[in-house]
């Protein structure tokens, strides 16, 4: 009871002694220009005599627009000691009516001070200025002023005022001039120069981070009337001499390596000390420690160097990055011929990117000539050649690709990537070339359970909307990690139909009506750099009144280009392993293995290596042995694609090997363990006589008969 007692007591003392308190605030001037600063004073004082009343308190301040060269005045207020304190009031780049307010919740007290900031005079220098390019690594990509399309950056080029630059992956550019100006623009970066000039002394530079960031080193301190800003979002970081980045985003983030930036944001300024950053979200923002260094940028910029030289020697980047790069259209301006039905088209493509959080589109913008000679027609050709062509400019927009990557759905609609589910005994690196698809997964438990379909139908163009199907092949798979182990085990359950032999509304092939998988996998380890799977299989094709089944137990896995496999095999009555391939649709015609004469069902045991190295090499060896088969097993075969790529007059060529021995006995690296009696040896040869056509020389030699078979052609699609 006395505890109250002497709370209530002290609480009504308190507003007694202070009930006549107020803050006086005074400054040299009530007047100040846009971006420059003014010194306040603040004083407690009695109301009625106005004598100074020694206290130490905390206030509360807030401005409309300009800010405090404390930051933290803002978060922390402003400390009175003995009822005085002095701030530093830094005013916007804009003119307007600056309200400060200063407050005391516990002695109820508020005051308010007007401050004009005016228009000084304007810097307007009319000499436009440009930067030239120091270093670029990669691909870089630069729009002039006015144009539409995006060129690859040379050494010899000048950024200008309303230029912009586009960082892929693994690329950057470093830009210099202004007399101590540089500019460093990282990866995946997009900048626009909104302003460049100069009078020789002062210089005037507005730069907008559509993209990732920018990295701003200013050498020597600006004479005065100069502006340098960079500015990302709703956020613009102006600085006289210092190194700073800029980072655009949901969060944009100021960050301050050396001297002091002065980051604007919904009016308000921002002081950002050296070694702190500003995070902004929308007018919201905080001052954090700095979350990187300045020598972060320098390292990405030598691991990038490094990646860049290990392509210049031969060396390819990872399997999962080599399928990203083949699925994606180029974003820079690309030239290639392709062949839809049994029409040859020249096609040229432009496919710029936008990325929108999660969501990254590319719009694709096309043209396609049938002859060299021939017109131009917009669009994307049609697989129907009795589709007639577009003269339509609009035609010629379309979407080249689009992904979204969330926590409960994964969309990609792009061309198609190389498909392998389970183990590959049903479907083994399907893909069918220059084709689009779309490719959506549902998740479902944290991740743990997957249900993706594949649907092949490609945009041909918005004006007017068409759209075609890309591939007969539609498939879906639901995957299951139960978690009983550190590499799962993995259950997946994958159907495939074709639709062309399901509905019969073209000519029915030897191609099978569709097919099923079930398969459990445990993934031993998984990396950028390669794979190991061990599992089982089952699987299982479907044609007309035919079923037949497979089975298989083994590992696979891959080292960067390098796919290695082994295991133990079941081929049952009208069963082909791994069925739906990397060349099905071209073989679908009339190459594909007859379901209905496949042989005696059979164990069997297997091993297969393959090597790829896009666009120049494809190979694969194949060792497999089949218990009912002994007169022929094992059996060796192996095939090989080489293409050499057009050099100055040279148009190119081709070289397709298919090897086979029957009864393969190994009995050292010597000839006659490769090339005997039992062996078979196919060579095709193609020449390319224009961009849809080949002169194919074609050699054969059976050892076992002695005899060559040769034949001369010519292919649209070889």
């Amino acid at each position: 009871m006395k505890r109250v007692w002497f709370l209530t007591t002290f609480v009504l003392l308190t507003s007694m002694i202070f009930a006549g308190v107020s803050i006086k605030i005074t400054s040299e001037s009530t007047i100040v220009d846009i971006e420059e600063s003014l010194l306040i004073a603040l004083t407690l004082v009695d109301s009625e005599t106005e004598e100074i009343v020694e206290r130490d308190l905390t206030l509360s301040a807030d401005v409309n627009i300009g800010g405090f060269a404390d930051p933290e005045i803002f978060f922390s207020g402003v400390s009175m000691k003995k009822g005085r304190a002095e701030l530093i009031y830094i005013a916007p780049s804009v003119p307007g009516k600056a309200v400060l307010t200063f407050s005391n919740e516990e002695l109820g007290i508020e005051a308010s001070y007007t401050v004009l900031v005016r228009e000084k005079e304007k810097l307007s220098l009319v000499s436009k200025a440009s930067l030239s390019v120091f270093e670029f690594v990669g691909e870089v990509a630069l729009r002039k002023s006015g144009d539409e399309l995006w060129n690859p950056i040379s050494k010899n080029d000048r950024v200008e005022e309303g230029d912009e630059i586009l960082t892929m992956r693994d690329s950057y550019v470093v830009l210099e001039g202004m007399d101590g100006v540089m500019l460093t623009v990282p990866p995946q970066s997009q900048v626009l120069f909104e302003r460049l000039r100069t009078d020789g002394e002062r210089i005037d530079v507005s730069i907008k981070v559509k993209k990732g960031e920018t990295v701003s080193e200013i050498s020597k301190i600006l004479t005065g009337g100069s502006k340098f800003q960079v500015g990302a979002g709703s956020v613009v970081a102006g600085v006289r001499g210092t190194k700073f980045a800029v980072e655009a985003g949901d969060t944009c983030y100021v960050r301050t390596f050396e001297g002091k930036v002065i980051a604007e944001v919904g009016g308000k300024v921002v002081p950002i000390p050296e070694g702190r950053m500003g995070a902004f979200v929308g007018t919201d923002f905080e001052i954090l420690d700095l979350d990187r260094g300045l020598d972060y940028y320098e390292k990405t910029k030598e691991h990038i160097k490094e990646k860049e030289k290990e392509k210049e020697e031969g060396a390819k980047p990872p399997a999962e990055e080599r399928e990203e790069a083949i699925s994606r259209a180029s974003q820079l301006v690309n030239l290639g011929s392709i062949t839809k039905g049994d029409t040859g088209y020249m096609v040229y493509s432009l496919t710029p990117s936008i990325k929108l959080g999660p969501v990254e589109i590319g719009i694709g913008i096309n043209a396609y000539q049938k002859e060299i000679t021939g017109p131009l027609y917009f669009g994307v050709p049609p697989s129907d050649p009795e589709t007639p062509p577009s003269t339509n400019i609009l035609s010629a927009f379309n979407i080249a690709w689009l992904s979204y990557k969330g926590k409960y759905l994964d969309f990609r609609y792009g061309y198609m990537q190389h498909y392998t589910y389970g183990l590959g005994l049903l479907m083994k690196n399907y893909s069918k070339k220059y084709s689009r698809a779309i490719d959506t997964t549902l998740k479902f438990g944290d991740g743990k359970q997957t249900l993706s379909v594949h649907l092949p139908y490609e945009i041909l163009s918005f004006v007017p909307f068409e759209y075609e199907q890309t591939s007969p092949l539609f498939f879906a798979n639901y995957t299951l990690n139960t978690g009983l182990t550190w590499g799962g085990p993995y259950l997946s359950l994958t159907g495939v139909a074709d639709m062309d032999e399901l509905t019969q509304e073209t000519t029915p092939s030897t191609a099978a009506i569709g097919g099923f998988s079930l398969a459990i996998e445990e993934r031993l380890f998984q990396t950028s750099w390669g794979r190991l799977v061990v599992g089982a299989e089952f699987a299982g094709l479907m044609d007309q009144d035919l079923l037949g089944y497979g089975a298989m137990f083994g590992a696979i896995g891959n080292i960067y280009n390098l796919d290695l496999g082994a295991g133990i095999l079941y081929i049952g009555d009208h069963f082909v392993t791994s069925y739906y391939g990397s060349d099905y649709d071209r073989r679908k015609p009339d190459r594909l293995p007859d379901l209905t004469n496949t042989g005696t069902p059979t164990w069997g045991s297997f091993a297969t290596m393959g090597l790829t190295l896009e666009p120049f090499l494809k190979a694969e060896v194949n060792l497999v042995s089949y218990q009912s088969l002994s007169d022929i097993s094992p059996i060796l075969s192996s095939e090989a694609l080489l293409k050499l790529p057009k050099i100055a007059n040279f148009n190119g060529l081709i070289l397709k090997l298919m090897y086979l021995q029957y009864k393969f006995e190994f009995s050292g690296f010597n000839m006659d363990t490769f090339f005997n009696d039992r062996t078979y040896l196919d060579l095709s040869i193609g020449y390319p006589i224009n961009d849809f056509q080949y002169l194919v020389y074609n050699i054969g030699y059976d050892y076992e008969t002695d005899t060559f078979q040769q034949t001369i052609s010519y292919e649209s699609n070889f």
